[in-house]
Formats: C-alpha cells, sequence, structure tokens
C-alpha cells in the first residue's frame, strides 16, 4: 500500500511539474506576443522618394497575350504543362 501510494505520489508530482512548465512556456510566449504587438514593426525608406519606374503605369496585355499562348499551346485540359507544343 505504501508502494502505490508513493508511485501515485511520484505521478502526481511528474504531472503537475509537466503542467507547471507548459504554463510557465505559455506565459512566456504570451508576454513575447504583447510586446511585439504593442511595439509593431519598423517601416524603412519613407525619406527616399519612389523610383521613377515604379510610378508609371504598366501594360498587361502582352503577358496575358502570352500567357494565353502558353495555355493555348503547352497546357493540356487538365492543367499539366509540357515543353513540346501540342495540337
Amino acid at each position: 500500500m505504501i508502494n502505490n501510494n508513493r508511485k501515485a505520489f511520484h505521478v502526481l508530482v511528474g504531472l503537475a511539474l509537466v503542467v507547471a512548465i507548459f504554463a510557465l512556456g505559455y506565459h512566456v510566449g504570451q508576454d513575447k506576443l504583447r510586446t511585439k504587438l504593442a511595439t509593431g514593426g519598423e517601416v524603412n525608406g519613407l525619406e527616399n522618394p519612389i523610383p521613377e519606374f515604379l510610378a508609371d503605369d504598366v501594360e498587361f496585355d502582352l503577358f496575358w497575350q502570352a500567357w494565353q499562348h502558353v495555355k493555348d499551346f503547352y497546357v493540356d485540359d487538365k492543367g499539366n504543362i509540357s515543353t513540346e507544343e501540342r495540337d
């Protein structure tokens, strides 16, 4: 009977230790998350002007024509891509 009580005590102590370690890890993780959310990230490069090529409008017609050509001649009905032109 004493041996069973000792075994149960060891199991309970082990279980309490596991729960305590998990709770401590959870608490530390929540604190780090709160700190990160409160401080946020940094935005760099705001003082630099936008490069001229990024300010221009972009025309995608040529891209969509090429995409349609690839779909028409190199992709079958199941979506498989081939390096050989299909009919």
